[in-house]
């Protein structure tokens, strides 16, 4: 009984090791499909950094970033340089400002890995519900 019950113990936890394994991916599905909905704003954002709290900070703040582009407004300005070389070569820099105050953002998910260089790679999900439609900017 005492055996039966051991096995039983053993094959429940390796189970469920072995199904949170296999269910992880990185970056996960909601990096690349966040979620959809008519009455909330979804962003993400991510983060590299050598320290995992710099790439969680930075993963926030660049999620913040988009979520603020998608609220608005936004004021872009378009800056033209030109290279000396052989070819003769243009290249834009686009600068975007936004100035808005966010509130009742919240953190649905986010998702940290360290890589082989020891570097931390950190994405967020974060979710907006907008007092008002005239904020929304079409997606």
């Amino acid at each position: 009984m005492k055996q039966l019950c051991l096995l039983l113990l053993s094959l429940f936890i390796f189970s469920n090791c072995a199904f949170t394994q296999s269910e992880e991916t990185f970056p996960p599905d909601w990096v690349s499909n966040p979620p959809k909905s008519k009455h909330t704003l979804y962003a993400v954002g991510f983060g590299q950094s050598r320290n995992e709290t710099v790439a969680i900070d930075k993963s926030r703040l660049n999620a913040f970033a988009e979520m603020a582009m998608l609220v608005g407004p936004t004021e872009v300005s378009s800056k033209e340089e030109k290279k000396s070389t052989k070819k003769e070569s243009h290249e834009k820099e686009n600068k975007a400002n936004v100035d808005i105050t966010l509130t009742d953002i919240t953190i649905e998910k986010k998702a940290i890995e360290q890589d082989e260089d020891n570097i931390f790679n950190a994405y967020m999900l974060i979710s907006y519900k907008p007092k008002t439609k005239r904020w929304i900017k079409k997606q």
